[in-house]
């Protein structure tokens, strides 16, 4: 189940588990970030993702509880890398990074930093 806050009267954040948030700008961009899988050899999430409509989607790095962008729409943008983008109201930085952990110390991640109303 998806659990909502109102960061402002016009910027709403949406929760659906793991690392998946639902960004919306009061010019109604949606951001997915971070939709979730179950590896074929592998059932880890209970739960199908859920299908949630979206404009952009951003993928931090290429693990199977980050990256379902099959389960996406073919409309939607996919970022992966780091660098700039400008959508409407929204500004996305990625930045590169390196991900932490025991088995995937030293892969690339890329954080992303997100700008809408002010």
């Amino acid at each position: 189940m998806a659990t909502s806050l109102v960061l402002s009267t016009s910027v709403s954040l949406t929760y659906y588990g793991h690392c998946a948030f639902l960004w919306q700008t009061p010019g109604e961009v949606r951001v997915l970030i971070d939709p979730y899988r179950n590896r074929h050899d592998r059932y880890r999430f209970t739960r199908r993702f859920p299908d949630v409509p979206c404009d952009l989607a951003l993928i931090t790095h290429a693990h199977f509880d980050h990256d379902a962008t099959l389960e996406l729409a073919e409309t939607v943008s996919v970022l992966r890398m780091p660098g700039d983008f400008h959508h409407r109201d929204l500004h996305v930085r990625g930045i590169l990074d390196q991900h932490s952990g025991r088995f995937s110390r030293g892969m690339a991640n890329v954080m992303f930093r997100l700008e809408t109303a002010g």
